[in-house]
């Protein structure tokens, strides 16, 4: 049984393939794993027609996506964010999106209609849960010391003036899903890293954990 809850909307239909082709992705991330982002109240949201009809992304109509959407490894087949590649001549909105985590609803919304964007796979999904991840232990995992230093030794990301945290959180949430889908391309330092929090993440499955102090041991450089 799926651990995180889903729901759809504007007539997206529960039992489609669509929707079932989306949870089998989703699923590749382990079960204690969905069940502690589940404890923190993240779920995948499925729709049809654009994100900003959805009432809580309503303030994003038209409004210009901001972050490390131009990665030079989404050209020349696909754009971030399930955006082709002609999008990116401009910037694009929110209106366009089909596939993000906001932490502000603490949704993934995957866009059923439309472009999906296939440019991994495998790891889609895992990807934007690992945006969800990245905030299981209150601040951003992605701006602690510790993940800062093995960023720079290790990133596979151009980073841009300005766009430091946004291809931190990328670079964060792409190595997750790799952790779970693809371990052994990782770098071991990227293995270790990862290794660690996934035994926290299981700390906080079996027991009411003191998330503060897991959350230290994992901001502490060692």
């Amino acid at each position: 049984q799926f651990k995180l809850r889903y729901e759809c909307h504007n007539g997206v239909d529960p039992s489609s393939d669509d929707v079932k082709q989306r949870l089998s992705r989703a699923e590749l991330i382990p079960d204690h794993v969905q069940r502690a982002l589940a404890k923190e109240g993240v779920a995948l949201c499925f729709y049809n027609g654009q994100p900003t009809d959805l009432p809580e992304n309503a303030h994003l109509k038209n409004v210009p996506v901001q972050g490390d959407y131009t990665d030079p490894r989404f050209i020349p087949a696909h754009g971030p964010y399930g955006i082709t590649i002609q999008t990116l001549l401009t910037t694009p909105t929110w209106n366009h999106i089909r596939l993000f985590h906001s932490q502000d609803s603490r949704k993934i919304y995957i866009g059923i209609n439309g472009i999906f964007y296939t440019g991994s796979t495998a790891t889609d999904l895992p990807h934007e849960q690992g945006h969800a991840a990245d905030y299981l232990f209150d601040a951003p995992l992605s701006d602690s010391d510790a993940f800062q230093k093995l960023n720079h030794a290790h990133t596979t990301r151009t980073i841009r003036p300005g766009q430091e945290r946004s291809a931190r959180r990328e670079q964060f949430a792409d190595w997750f899903a790799a952790y779970y889908v693809n371990a052994s391309a990782l770098h071991p330092d990227v293995r270790t890293y990862f290794a660690g929090i996934d035994t926290r993440i299981h700390i906080l499955d079996v027991q009411d954990a003191d998330i503060g102090i897991i959350a230290q041991a994992l901001w502490d450089d060692k």
